[in-house]
């Protein structure tokens, strides 16, 4: 599901809604769409086991809903490789997730094929390696890299962007269980500092001496700047 685009991913829980008859509110005006946002729309290619989307409810029509009963509607018209894991209410006047987010936690899994295959680990690259890299990275006193959009190139010092950075092996994340050398990072997410973990894999490759090996980027959590997860913003229904 990494390479589907994020419109494309906002038309599909569109019609999710539709089809599990939830009471979503509808915007005002000649064209009305759904009130729906999403926290931080993930890079094409980057996988997330840990996201987030506002919706708001008519609050007459789902009386008496609770959380596990719509968590299982609306798995019920998921396709595959997308599942729903909570379903939490937001209590009096709060930010959406879209305008809290801070933060993200971040894997890159140099084992392309050792997701729930702990016996069929391949690499090049011995425990000592991977270790060193964000090591290197992270001794030096400024991370320049080109950052470039669609008219021009800029460098940018991503190092104060840079919370946490380090060298972990086999995790467990939301059930899925990832086996092989991996290096986790926590970096600055949202509409200010937004922070692109392909920038910090360039960094790695020139400041951390890492070769140009292969690997999948997993986001696997958001934050708001105070380090707390958006899971937190809400109750759950009972």
């Amino acid at each position: 599901m990494r390479f589907v685009g994020h419109l494309d991913i906002m038309r599909f829980f569109q019609k999710v809604m539709r089809k599990s008859n939830l009471p979503i509110k509808y915007s005002e005006g000649f064209s009305p769409h759904q009130i729906m946002s999403f926290a931080a729309p993930l890079g094409l290619g980057i996988e997330g086991l840990g996201e987030y989307m506002d919706i708001e409810l008519y609050d007459e029509a789902c009386a008496g809903l609770k959380s596990d009963e719509a968590v299982k509607i609306l798995n019920e018209n998921m396709c595959e490789g997308m599942e729903v894991l909570s379903f939490r209410q937001l209590k009096g006047p709060k930010k959406n997730a879209m305008s809290s987010v801070g933060l993200a936690d971040y894997i890159l899994l140099f084992n392309l094929s050792g997701i729930n295959d702990e016996d069929n680990i391949q690499s090049n690259f011995s425990e000592n390696d991977f270790r060193k890299y964000p090591e290197l990275l992270m001794s030096n006193e400024s991370l320049l890299i080109e950052k470039k959009s669609k008219d021009k190139v800029k460098v940018l010092d991503i190092m104060p962007f840079i919370r946490h950075i380090e060298y972990t092996r086999n995790t467990v994340v939301n059930k899925k269980s990832f086996y092989g050398d991996m290096i986790f990072m926590n970096i600055t997410q949202g509409s200010t500092d937004n922070l692109k973990p392909e920038l910090v894999l360039q960094a790695l490759k020139k400041y951390g001496s890492m070769p140009d090996i292969k690997c999948s980027i997993i986001r696997t959590e958001l934050y708001d700047e105070g380090h707390r997860s958006l899971e937190d913003y809400g109750e759950d229904i009972t």
